[in-house]
């Protein structure tokens, strides 16, 4: 069934690579080795971050599977975080980076998109990506998306019944993924500046976009930049209380405008 091949295309799990916690600066000095066992790994990281004190969170290192595309990964529906800690490995010895600092940054984006989730719980949101039809609805869209022209010419049906019966609610899921994408990409590295401004995003420009998952992650962190570095917490419960609607899909940085105007009231 051709809907079937789409959701096969992208894992279930889509919030990828890699602590909403920003009183820790600097990674703990974990010395990341080949040579201890995956349950050492596991123990050890579980001490260095603190892990064992955060709620339901349910902590594994992935197996040594050169196939996996993604250092880290948090589902909240299942609220587990999982570490590609060999991947992470591979990833240093091939980009000549201390292995220690990607754990560290890795470690720094997933536990944003779980403190993000508690936060999301405590004010009686539920994200997008909870609801089993949002994943399934986002994940063969992305899938159509990453298609050539000819290729999506043989699901043209298809294609244009998402696009025409569903923009609206793609729309929604696809804001949902980057303001939660912005805000663990900040946290990566919260002193880090940009060197460009929030521009328009539209369903024809992730289509056109050769990096749909960078295109993504770069939006939302400079949507979200200016926001959390001025108000922290308070801003980002704010988004999550007042996320951009199907009309601001167009002018992100309009809306950005009015979410630190609104913020500045309140202050």
């Amino acid at each position: 069934m051709l809907f079937g091949r789409f959701m096969k295309l992208l894992p279930t799990l889509i919030f990828g690579f890699q602590l909403l916690n920003p009183q820790i600066q600097e990674a703990p000095k974990f010395q990341v080795s080949q040579e201890l066992s995956k349950s050492q790994i596991e123990s050890k990281i579980q001490k260095d971050y603190g892990l064992d004190t955060l709620k339901n969170l349910n902590f594994e290192v992935l197996p040594d599977d050169k196939s996996l595309g993604v250092l880290g990964i948090y589902s909240p529906w299942s609220d587990s975080l999982k570490i590609n800690y060999y991947g992470i490995i591979r990833s240093s010895q091939r980009n000549n980076f201390s292995a220690d600092s990607i754990l560290a940054r890795t470690m720094r984006h997933e536990l944003a998109h779980y403190r993000v989730d508690k936060m999301q719980e405590k004010l009686g949101l539920e994200s997008k990506m909870e609801n089993k039809d949002s994943r399934n609805l986002i994940e063969a869209y992305l899938g159509l998306l990453q298609f050539s022209e000819q290729e999506q010419g043989l699901s043209k049906e298809l294609f244009q019944s998402l696009i025409d019966n569903k923009c609206e609610d793609l729309t929604n899921i696809l804001i949902d993924r980057i303001i939660n994408e912005g805000i663990a990409k900040y946290y990566e590295n919260p002193n880090f500046k940009p060197a460009f401004t929030v521009w328009p995003i539209s369903i024809k420009n992730i289509k056109n976009s050769d990096e749909y998952n960078m295109h993504v992650y770069d939006v939302g962190w400079n949507l979200m930049r200016p926001i959390i570095s001025a108000y922290g917490d308070k801003g980002i419960e704010h988004v999550l209380n007042n996320m951009p609607k199907y009309k601001d899909f167009s002018d992100l940085e309009g809306y950005q405008k009015m979410v630190l105007e609104e913020l500045a009231e309140k202050k």
